[in-house]
């Protein structure tokens, strides 16, 4: 640990010599633009949210990976990706000592894609830690690049044969998977892109469809249609379906008998409308449907917010307007099954004020029995597009080139334990901010208060939780090849039951001594009361892999990273990482070390 410490401060102060284009990531506990992980994760999450937001975050690097593939222009060209992260110490944890883990501690990945004018292949292979089986997920698709004109006007614009995505409307029965977040941009990602139909590439297990989906183009009137047959993660007994786990770890004996145990079957089309001029003025409109079978019957408790039954349907209206300086989205759902039927609906407005002034709101209501498994659109808890009752909104000032500010409010709420109970839980979000230009340097201060109380039986108000989180974030371009970043962040919780406080030190620097050489290290030190004090390392640990540290407790964490481009299309890349700590604070100190390393070639 403390020879990893001194290379890390020996390499802070080597003279820059060489000029070179420096990568805009930057190691940080803010890397990524969205989803970002300390934004997402700034509430007490459970564990199978964080699970979920694991998977989300590769679905959206898998999807910068995909992009950055097909937009060769090459007409033939071929991309191999291989990847291997392990911990050396995981062979002392018990999970593998005792057998518990069935398999080997390290994560590997192959990524090949074959791409031509006309289509690309896309291949995948994963398995993660702990897990006996190589080819855990698997997964391949053939999609068309170019849309091929059938008849008069009629066009085959999309088709993919394999794992697919859709991402219709806002989200509300079709999303891609990461859903979006209250972030410190007030407008960021709150409109949905519309991306239809699109091949799945990502090596996680995370809501896609297999099988065929296309769309036939008429002038400015589009039809997708779309089929589905895939093995999903279950456990079965005689009464049917019990759970759904959407972990997707198969590493434990139990885990493994719910591998592939169920069949989930779909089909369902999506008919939209779009007129836009040259300017971007215009509108669209758009219905979409479909129909799902388990080849079982969920058999869960009917009194709980996951879907019971063997049939599920839902139907979806959306539109979207664009007029001058007001830019409006909505869509309405409705979910027809044998848990029943429920409506859902959001709208987003964003009005250009002037030049420099920027409003949105959001409005959405998602009924409790509002089951969308492939759903995820703006809110608090809506990542399933379920259960919440939200209003946000957001405002940006560009004061000057060199100085803006942001602020939103977010408030939600969501019924408990069980929808017919008539019981709420609350919370409240709100951040502040701004963006000081000062030559080389940047500084962005940020405030947020978050406050959660709940309803009980005798409708009575209880605080659940009230939040203070200030944090600070320096960047300094030291010269062109030479970048650092610092961040600073105090979190204040306080509930019926205690207080709790922590702070976060975060140091980062990227150098490229050479055109082909990339070098990263960063260091954070750390102290929280307890686990609901925790803090999110979000690391560009390897190209295009989704990594981020959980930091609780008393201790201290540093990271490197190295990439290297032997030839025009060979690279490598490492990395290792060790986080020291104890927890709870005296406790004995505990090491975690990981190390990677990354292979990719086009051809």
């Amino acid at each position: 640990m403390v020879k990893g410490y001194i290379v890390i401060i020996l390499f802070l102060i080597l003279p820059i010599v060489v000029s070179a284009q420096v990568p805009d990531s930057l190691y940080s506990t803010d890397t990524l633009a969205a989803p970002n992980p300390n934004e997402i994760l700034d509430r007490i999450l459970t564990n199978d949210e964080i699970q979920a937001i694991g998977q989300q975050l590769q679905l959206y690097l898998d999807d910068l990976t995909a992009a950055n593939i097909t937009s060769r222009s090459s007409p033939l060209h071929l991309s191999i990706n291989s990847s291997i992260i392990t911990h050396p110490d995981a062979l002392g944890d018990p999970n593998y000592s005792t057998g518990s883990f069935h398999g080997s501690p390290e994560k590997i990945s192959n990524r090949i894609s074959v791409t031509t004018k006309d289509f690309e292949f896309y291949f995948v292979q994963s398995k993660d830690e702990g897990e006996p089986i190589f080819f855990d997920r698997i997964g391949a698709a053939l999609s068309l690049r170019r849309g091929q004109q059938l008849f008069d006007d009629f066009r085959l614009s999309k088709l993919t044969l394999g794992d697919y995505s859709l991402n219709e409307g806002a989200g509300l029965i079709f999303s891609r998977g990461y859903p979006s977040y209250p972030s410190q941009q007030s407008a960021h990602n709150i409109f949905s892109a519309d991306d239809g139909i699109k091949a799945y590439r990502s090596i996680s297990s995370y809501r896609f469809f297999r099988g065929a989906a296309g769309e036939l183009q008429y002038d400015d009137l589009r039809l997708s249609v779309f089929f589905s047959d895939r093995l999903i993660d279950a456990s079965v007994d005689s009464s049917g379906i019990t759970s759904l786990p959407f972990s997707n770890y198969h590493r434990t004996e139990t885990e493994l008998a719910k591998r592939n145990a169920a069949r989930q079957t779909m089909h369902g089309a999506v008919l939209s409308y779009a007129n836009f001029d040259t300017s971007d003025n215009g509108f669209s409109i758009g219905m979409a449907g479909y129909r799902m079978k388990f080849d079982n019957p969920v058999a869960m408790d009917s009194n709980t917010f996951h879907f019971y039954g063997q049939h599920h349907s839902m139907l979806s209206l959306f539109a979207t307007s664009v007029t001058g300086n007001l830019e409006a989205s909505g869509e309405y759902g409705r979910t027809i099954s044998d848990m029943g039927t429920a409506s859902a609906v959001a709208v987003t407005a964003q009005y250009d004020l002037s030049p420099v002034i920027r409003l949105t709101a959001n409005y959405h209501n998602l009924a409790p029995r509002f089951y969308s498994p492939f759903g995820s659109t703006f809110g608090l808890y809506s990542d399933d597009a379920q259960n919440e009752l939200g209003y946000y909104l957001g405002a940006s000032y560009a004061a000057s080139p060199y100085l803006s500010f942001f602020g939103f409010g977010i408030f939600g709420r969501n019924s408990y334990p069980a929808p017919e109970d008539g019981l709420y839980q609350r919370t409240f979000d709100s951040r502040i901010g701004a963006k000081l230009l000062l030559g080389k340097q940047s500084f962005e201060p940020q405030m947020q208060f978050l406050r959660q109380w709940k309803t009980d039986a005798l409708l009575v108000d209880s605080l659940l939780e009230l939040k203070l989180q200030p944090q600070l974030l320096w960047t300094y371009d030291i010269s062109s090849t030479f970048k650092s970043k610092v961040q600073l962040k105090y979190c204040w919780l306080s509930n019926d039951n205690s207080t709790q406080q922590g702070y976060m030190i975060g140091i980062g620097a990227r150098y490229v001594p050479i055109a082909q050489l990339t070098i990263g290290v960063g260091m954070s030190f750390y102290r929280t009361d307890t686990f609901n004090i925790r803090f999110y390392s979000s690391e560009p640990d390897l190209p295009n892999d989704a990594s981020y540290a959980l930091l609780y407790g008393n201790g201290s964490r540093y990271l490197l990273t190295c990439r290297y481009s032997i030839f025009r299309f060979l690279s490598v890349a490492g990395s290792i990482s060790e986080t020291l700590y104890s927890y709870p604070i005296g406790a004995e100190m505990a090491k975690k070390t990981t190390l990677g390393v990354q292979c990719n070639a086009g051809f």
